[in-house]
């Protein structure tokens, strides 16, 4: 997976008032999911020491037909929103995760 805006930030941390070693980020569902994904990404880059912190709200972290097995019994929204929820129920999920 290629994060390309995030990347040239991160490359060009210095030109734009930023640090490096002082990296942050925060996103909401499947900026969540980026957020964590860039910091693997550093993590994989042996940089660990320079993520400062991560706020993923809502992120998508995994598919329901992929939880392993030891958390399957904690892996409850999947049943407990399929109907009659606000606004994401599991129909939509089921679409969100066939496209």
């Amino acid at each position: 997976m290629t994060f390309r805006a995030e990347e040239q930030a991160w490359h060009n941390a210095e030109k734009l008032g930023g640090d490096q070693s002082k990296y942050f980020s925060i996103g909401g569902s499947a900026g969540g999911g980026l957020a964590i994904g860039l910091a693997l990404k550093i993590i994989d880059a042996g940089a660990r020491s320079h993520i400062s912190g991560v706020v993923a709200m809502a992120p998508v972290t995994a598919h329901y037909k992929h939880v392993p097995a030891e958390y399957k019994t904690s892996f409850k929204a999947w049943e407990e929103n399929k109907v009659d929820v606000p606004v994401i129920d599991r129909a939509v999920m089921e679409t969100f995760y066939g496209k």
